[in-house]
């Protein structure tokens, strides 16, 4: 004690038991608190952003399409279909082809399947480029429009 009489320091300067927290320690407390949440919203954001949505596939599939690439294009509007029925979605083409009920896509769809099986199918890219993918394009608007 008479150690800290001589350097000035006197015993009611520091808090007693059960006093509470000063001002320094409630502001380090916030600060932290923030900065874990704002990590959390971080991690969030990057979560959600990570996944593609449908206009993405689309035009995924558009590209495939124009290089006449019947696998990447298939790949794609599987994924797509994953992105907009979620869950529910079609595993092949022709799940696809049956829930659009137009039979000039499922024709396309159908020409895609076989190009993609044995790649020796007749197989249009530019058909299914301008017909099949401006056709989804249009279902993807109005189920956002839908939706939102």
């Amino acid at each position: 004690m008479a150690l800290l009489a001589a350097a000035g320091v006197r015993a009611e300067t520091a808090p007693a038991a059960g006093e509470g927290l000063g001002g320094w320690e409630v502001a380090a407390i916030v600060f932290a608190l923030g900065m874990v949440l704002s990590l959390f919203h971080s991690v969030s954001l990057l979560r959600n952003s990570a996944r593609p949505g449908p206009a993405y596939w689309l035009g995924r599939a558009s590209s495939a399409c124009a290089k006449s690439d019947a696998r990447a294009a298939e790949q794609a509007l599987l994924l797509w279909a994953r992105t907009v029925w979620g869950d529910a979605a079609p595993s092949s083409l022709l799940e696809i082809a049956a829930r659009l009920e137009r039979e000039e896509m499922a024709q396309l769809l159908r020409q895609l399947r076989e190009a993609a099986r044995d790649g020796t199918a007749q197989w249009s890219g530019y058909l299914c480029r301008e017909v099949l993918i401006g056709h989804l394009r249009e279902l993807s608007a109005e189920g956002a429009r839908r939706d939102g």
